[in-house]
């Protein structure tokens, strides 16, 4: 338990150079494209608007998830599954 509270110590005490190496991570990924930060919120929303397009509008409502009704309630579930998808993939 002591190694643990020593790391996250280290990890405070460090949080700047944190901050630059994912910045600096993110330069680096983003670097080549034509819309530069831009892409970090078009490429997610494309997504899930492929998504929306391929399942919602083509299959109609789902009858067996009560929540998911129609095209507002799919957005809504496939918005929060994305957004925490992309999240946590970005953050490990």
């Amino acid at each position: 338990m002591k190694d643990i509270w020593k790391i996250f110590k280290e990890l405070v005490k460090s949080w700047p150079v944190v901050r630059r190496i994912a910045r600096y991570n993110n330069d680096q990924t983003y670097r080549q494209n034509y819309l530069g930060d831009f892409w970090h919120f078009a490429d997610p929303a494309l997504q899930i608007g492929i998504m929306i397009l391929m399942f919602a509008v083509r299959n109609g409502s789902d009858k067996g998830n009560p929540h998911a009704t129609g095209l507002a309630g799919y957005i809504a579930w496939i918005a929060l599954g994305m957004v925490t998808y992309f999240f946590m993939q970005s953050a490990m």
